[in-house]
């Protein structure tokens, strides 16, 4: 279950097993916090490496085959975002977007320009 709360809305994501999709529930509470204590994780060389993006190893453009329809769109990304250094992946959609709601929804891309608002919007309506 993750949860993302900003100055008018609170909400918690959820699915009950790998196989559904994820669950979107919206709360309306101002005085809501993140609680981040679940998130914490060890660190590896790959933390201390800045070039490459911290999500790297998780995320789907690197590990799903066909998630970026064309191979050169994937090259594109990996070379621009990925594996660019920190002030480059730092700017992924993907990236911005794991960060704050600790979960990245498939229709983000690193060059998406997608408010944090309209990404949940989005997924409130699927």
């Amino acid at each position: 279950m993750h949860s993302y709360s900003d100055e008018n809305r609170a909400y918690t994501f959820a699915a009950v097993n790998q196989s559904e999709p994820l669950s979107c529930f919206n709360h309306y509470n101002p005085n809501a916090s993140v609680d981040n204590s679940q998130n914490m994780n060890t660190l590896t060389d790959q933390d201390l490496d800045t070039s490459i993006c911290p999500n790297h190893s998780l995320c789907q453009i690197i590990n799903i085959e066909g998630f970026i329809p064309s191979e050169a769109g994937k090259d594109f990304y990996i070379r621009n975002y990925c594996e660019a250094g920190e002030s480059n992946w730092g700017s992924c959609s993907r990236y911005r977007t794991k960060k704050i709601l600790n979960l990245c929804p498939d229709f983000v891309l690193p060059d998406s320009d997608f408010s944090i608002d309209e990404i949940l919007d989005k997924l409130e309506e699927e």
